[in-house]
């Protein structure tokens, strides 16, 4: 199994330096819970708990937290965790404009906190998995915080969106796998005394049997297609997408043809 070697040290090297920037040409609402990039947010798809007010929730891998402020917005009481400081700091003043309480804290995903911390009616992470090493250890101390019963929300990026994009004609989009099992990782940065860090993607079945391995039941898996983005003013596009950017939209043919991101939805089961 391929899988990115970033240490912490240079993720978080990374972010730090990263943050600024990435907050500013991305756009990431409070007012939508987002699942990744083009993407329609929960009031359209629907996977979030039924519930929120009261309920309590850990974001793990958070950046700024957005969705952290989104769900305190509905009533819930969030903590979110990051290993970059300055994605906190940027979220710390954001929370604070929204006039919501989030408890940040900077700490590494690979080392989640224990039993003390507490229990959590929902554990969710979106798009950071991808920058761990032991993504199945991850995985295991992120079910480890839920109490029974308790939801695991995960999106990540699709393993096929580590294939080569090709293009089919004047208007179609494809893409090339040339190995599934070891596909190339994704580097990003290391130019311009920029720190370097590296995304994997997991096959589509090591990534359930990690999530069922954690003592976890799979209720729910979705492969989304962006909205019709081309056809939607940008009043809809503010309402209906609350991730994206202009270089997001630049890649919209192709992840309208092939799944970027993948959600899978899990309940704790009360014997694990």
């Amino acid at each position: 199994m391929f899988w990115v070697m970033t240490s912490i040290q240079q993720g978080k090297t990374y972010w730090d330096k990263v943050a600024t920037l990435y907050q500013r040409h991305t756009r990431i609402a409070t007012t939508d819970f987002h699942y990744g990039p083009l993407l329609a947010g929960d009031r359209s798809l629907c996977i979030l708990p039924d519930r929120l007010e009261g309920r309590r929730c850990l974001e793990v891998g958070c950046g700024a937290g957005q969705n952290s402020i989104y769900l305190a917005r509905q009533g819930a009481d969030c903590t979110a965790l990051d290993a970059s400081q300055r994605q906190i700091d940027i979220g710390t003043q954001l929370a604070r404009r929204c006039r919501v309480k989030v408890d940040y804290r900077c700490r590494n995903m690979e080392t989640l906190p224990d039993a003390k911390f507490g229990r959590f009616d929902l554990v969710h992470s979106v798009h950071a998995l991808v920058f761990v090493d032991d993504p199945a250890t991850v995985l295991h101390g992120m079910a480890r915080m839920l109490k029974a019963g308790g939801i695991l929300l995960l999106a990540t990026t699709h393993p096929l969106a580590a294939a080569e994009p090709v293009r089919l004609g004047r208007r179609r989009m494809g893409m090339i796998i040339t190995d599934y099992y070891h596909p190339e990782p994704d580097i990003r940065g290391g130019r311009g005394g920029w720190p370097e860090v590296c995304a994997g993607t997991l096959p589509f079945a090591e990534l359930v049997n990690a999530v069922l391995a954690a003592g976890c039941r799979i209720d729910r898996i979705e492969e989304p297609k962006p909205p019709p983005i081309p056809d939607m003013s940008e009043t809809a596009i503010r309402r209906t997408i609350p991730y994206e950017s202009r270089a997001w939209r630049d890649r919209y043919p192709l992840l309208n043809a092939v799944p970027y991101t993948l959600i899978v939805r899990a309940v704790k089961l009360t014997h694990a």
